[in-house]
């Protein structure tokens, strides 16, 4: 068991290793939630601008496809 603590000089406590990679974890699938999130928002409005067909909203739905395909990378 653990129980030796310490902090830096800014009264700040040092995280063990396993917690620094639980942290990065946390964010990790925070951010992979986020991305998703915005794919299906950016996807449902590729779609929505698909089915309206008309050709002056064209860029519009170039403009949806290039913001997925940036979160896709």
């Amino acid at each position: 068991m653990n129980w030796l603590r310490w902090w830096d000089n800014l009264g700040n406590l040092l995280l063990w290793s396993s917690e620094q990679a639980e942290q990065e974890r946390q964010r990790a699938d925070q951010e992979r939630q986020r991305a998703e999130q915005e794919s299906q928002r950016l996807s449902k409005k590729a779609k929505g601008l698909t089915r309206k067909g008309k050709g002056h909203n064209d860029w519009r739905l170039s403009c949806a496809n290039w913001e997925l395909s940036q979160i896709e990378r």
